[in-house]
């Protein structure tokens, strides 16, 4: 929470050194301004109006942030979506955005973005969106790194649907991260109690892992989390154990909370609010102004990078022609909105941590011929996200 006061500053030097050479040389001043204000003071007193309130100090929350995020959660609460920004004019007033635009810059948590494994742009702007909030992600990105193929997740869908068990893709993506760590799991076990857990006294290879992890979760990249000796590149092989079980659990959960419904929406717990092709560009600009940030965003249309794009942290894309963008449907984490220069700042799961920038109005032409969805993290209340429930 930031305070300001015209009465306070930081000191690097001396504090009690600079206080005293800061009061005394303006005591004169302050004495001064006392006198003046005197006659005013007694003036007003007794046009002052009666409270309850018990003398002492008293912290209210008015930060920009907060009074955004009970705003949003308001109009969350009033429907599941809500299509357009004029629909809400009433509720985000522009006295709200005035404030927005006049506070002072508040330092929010740096997004890190993971480029996806397989089709889990959804998953992995989710769990960036989490980590930014402190939320810990460590054993939710382990069960991301073994995120199948499109065509094994949708195998997998058929097979469960003909069993009798009906499940979004996605869902049926996770139960097969959960198998294969299943499978990860008895692998170790079987190493463990053979020749080789004995000959190595249960301290496994870096590389044996990684071998076993390709062969039941198709990538190495989870052993990436666990942290091996660096000498031996060896560790005791319960603990590699106890690391994939806490990454089944996550992706448990994760596969218990989506099976039926929209995957972000139920994760997010929370409505979207939608922009399309054809809204007024005021309507976009007081959508994107009353966003809490980072915010995760669903599109039809996107900007593809170059290999010399990529060799960049930051991509102005501002100068760009909307025909450009190939269709799509995707999900990008939407990092932050400059409402006085109308500028978009988002990543791509396609691309990590490069920031896009782009105007407010090629923002809006990502909907394509259909429409975007925003959906903020609200980190309690009735819309409290359920990212908190696969947390470390």
């Amino acid at each position: 929470m930031i305070f300001q006061s015209k009465c306070y500053r930081h000191f690097d030097n001396n504090p009690r050194e600079i206080y005293q050479d800061y009061y005394v040389g303006n005591m004169k001043t302050h004495t001064h301004k006392l006198q003046n204000n005197k006659g005013k003071f007694e003036a007003n007193k007794s046009n002052r109006k009666p409270t309850n309130t018990i003398a002492g100090y008293s912290i209210v929350d008015n930060r920009t942030e907060t009074v955004a995020q009970q705003k949003l959660k308001a109009i969350a609460d009033r429907g599941p979506k809500i299509k357009h920004a004029a629909q809400f004019k009433s509720i985000v007033n522009q006295d709200h955005l005035q404030l927005k635009s006049q506070a002072p810059s508040v330092i929010q948590r740096v997004t890190d973005l993971k480029i996806q494994q397989g089709p889990s742009c959804w998953l992995y702007v989710l769990e960036a969106i989490a980590k930014s909030k402190g939320i810990g992600t460590k054993y939710l990105s382990m069960a991301m790194a073994a995120y199948p193929t499109s065509e094994k997740a949708e195998k997998k869908k058929k097979k469960e649907a003909i069993e009798g068990n009906e499940m979004s893709k996605r869902a049926a993506a996770l139960e097969l991260i959960v198998e294969g760590c299943t499978e990860m799991v008895a692998k170790l076990h079987n190493w463990k109690v053979g020749e080789g857990g004995r000959r190595a006294n249960e301290n496994i290879q870096k590389k044996i892992v990684e071998r076993y992890a390709r062969q039941t979760l198709h990538s190495d990249a989870s052993v990436s989390h666990i942290n091996f000796d660096n000498l031996t590149e060896r560790v005791n092989v319960d603990f590699v154990i106890e690391e994939y079980l806490k990454a089944k659990k996550r992706a448990r959960k994760l596969a218990d909370i989506v099976k039926s419904g929209d995957a972000p929406e139920l994760l997010l717990n929370t409505g979207a609010q939608m922009i399309d092709g054809n809204q007024d560009e005021n309507d976009v600009h007081l959508s994107l102004s009353s966003q809490t940030f980072p915010n995760y965003v669903s599109i039809k249309k996107r900007f593809n990078l170059t290999m010399e794009d990529m060799q960049n942290n930051i991509v102005d894309f501002t100068g760009r022609n909307d025909l450009e963008m190939r269709n799509t449907n995707h999900a990008i984490l939407l990092d932050d909105y400059d409402p006085s220069s109308k500028l978009v700042t988002y990543k791509d799961p396609n691309y990590g941590n490069i920031e896009i920038k782009i105007t407010h109005l090629q923002f809006q032409k990502m909907a394509g011929d259909s429409n975007m969805r925003m959906l903020p993290f609200f980190p309690d209340g009735n819309k409290q996200s359920r990212m908190a429930d696969v947390r470390d």
